[in-house]
């Protein structure tokens, strides 16, 4: 179950890394909303395999910053969607 977890999201990631390419050659701009995605995806993806790992005070400190960087990735996210409003 885990393995098919970690596959669709690293697939996700994948995908969106693609999309930020495929956008630069048709636009030459850089699209900031899929690489916050796939950084998102990634933070998620790395946060539910914590679990595999025994609990050390640097582990910890880890986790603590993997969801402080999703919360930022997401509010970033958010504030985009504002400004193209």
């Amino acid at each position: 179950m885990m393995d098919a977890l970690h596959a669709v999201l690293l697939t996700i990631i994948i995908i969106e890394i693609l999309e930020t390419v495929t956008g630069y050659l048709r636009t030459h701009t850089i699209q900031i909303r899929p690489i916050l995605i796939a950084g998102i995806t990634a933070m998620v993806r790395r946060l539910l395999f914590f679990d595999t790992e025994p609990l050390t005070a640097l582990l910890l400190g880890e986790v603590v910053l993997a969801i402080i960087a999703v919360l930022i990735l997401t509010i970033a996210i958010v504030y985009m969607g504002k400004d193209e409003k």
